[in-house]
């Protein structure tokens, strides 16, 4: 495969990754055009084969809204979730200098979580269940409160 084309797959993966795409979205072509703007004329040439390698990868599919990323390429894409959730939520705690019993700030949370990648945002509800378990938080109706437990693993 050429440099160009090689070049031309990144850009279009990068350019998923900075939109946080997931499954069944389409590749903003804005995000895409902004990028293809700096390249020189064989990386655009390169563009509709790059994009081609893309689907024949299983990294893309076809539709007709466009290039839609599949269950494969968010696989691709994103690194697992890992403990990344479970940090935000007690950074979250932290930084608003909490104490047992506080509840957890969820329009901080929300605001960090715009910038969240798919994998990460599916993996909040289980992460805050897993939190529950372990004796970290507890929820008291719509809020989660920190326990003592948490108190003393933040500090």
């Amino acid at each position: 495969m050429s440099r160009d084309v090689e070049f031309a797959k990144q850009e279009i993966i990068a350019a998923l990754i900075d939109s946080n795409t997931d499954v069944g979205d389409v590749l903003n072509p804005r995000v895409l055009q902004a990028r293809v703007m700096n390249w020189n004329p064989k990386q655009v040439d390169a563009l509709d084969t790059a994009s081609a390698a893309l689907v024949a990868e299983g990294i893309l599919e076809v539709k007709e809204t466009g290039h839609c990323l599949t269950a494969a390429g968010l696989e691709a894409l994103y690194p697992p979730a890992g403990d990344f959730v479970r940090e935000a939520i007690l950074r979250n705690f932290r930084a608003s200098r909490a104490r047992a019993g506080s509840v957890l700030n969820f329009r901080a949370l929300a605001n960090e979580s715009f910038s969240w990648n798919p994998k990460q945002k599916r993996d909040f509800k289980p992460t805050l269940s897993r939190l529950e378990g372990e004796g970290i938080v507890e929820r008291k109706g719509d809020n989660i409160h920190l326990t003592q437990l948490g108190y003393d693993e933040i500090y």
